[in-house]
């Protein structure tokens, strides 16, 4: 009867051992194929495209007058808004993990500072408006939110800060301010041949929300826009 349980007690714990080297031998067998793919995955990428600011509308701005007995009233009041800015945007981005890759971007967009006067007793309706360009300089990160390596399509978190520089019609006000984004995107690419260096091409669309700051309001107020990026990329 000892023998017997002797010798279960060995085949138990030589079928525990078969179990553990057989797992060690799949956890490095998956590290492995991860490290090679990760290996093989581009990791520059330059991209160029067209973007797309919405407009923005601010709060009205009114002037009043004294009359007889102290009080005021309303001379005129202007609605004032910007315009929808489209542009052009170049970025750079280095992948420093299988999942994550560090971006910088700049942009430039125009579009016009419109001013539309009402309640005005001496005068009909009128709108005035000037046009205005805005630069822009980001830094960010874009995470993929698939665990493995992806091949063709890729989801991403991006997120990062800059800076943005107005410049008024002539050059009569310049403003400088920072600001922050969050948002998404999402690509697809091809396949280059391999004797070439580009890896792969393909296209990317983002879309995100920036926080604009009060310095570039003309209310004196800060903002959040919707900006949507359309591009075009090569991995190497």
């Amino acid at each position: 009867m000892r023998e017997a349980r002797t010798a279960n007690a060995w085949g138990q714990m030589r079928v525990c051992a078969s179990r553990r080297v057989l797992m060690a031998a799949g956890v490095v067998l998956m590290s492995a194929r991860l490290s090679a793919q990760s290996a093989n995955l581009p990791r520059v990428e330059l991209a160029g495209g067209f973007r797309m600011a919405a407009p923005v509308g601010f709060d009205s701005l009114e002037a009043r007058e004294t009359v007889f007995g102290g009080n005021t009233r309303a001379v005129l009041t202007a609605d004032r808004r910007l315009t929808a800015s489209p542009g052009a945007v170049a970025r750079v981005g280095v992948r420093v993990a299988p999942r994550w890759q560090i971006e910088s971007a700049f942009a430039l967009s125009t579009a016009r500072l419109v001013a539309k006067v009402r309640e005005d007793p001496d005068a009909a309706t009128a709108s005035i408006d000037e046009s205005l360009r805005e630069y822009m300089l980001e830094a960010g990160v874009a995470i993929c939110l698939q665990r493995a390596p992806p091949q063709r399509w890729r989801a991403l978190f991006t997120a990062g800060g800059g800076g943005i520089q107005q410049v008024h019609d002539g050059h009569a006000l310049v403003e400088r301010a920072w600001s922050v984004y969050a948002g998404g995107a999402v690509s697809y690419s091809f396949n280059a041949t391999s004797q070439r260096a580009v890896q792969r091409f393909g296209l990317r669309l983002d879309g995100r929300a920036v926080a604009r700051p009060h310095q570039v309001g003309v209310d004196g107020r800060g903002h959040i826009v919707p900006v949507v990026d359309a591009s075009l990329f090569v991995r190497f």
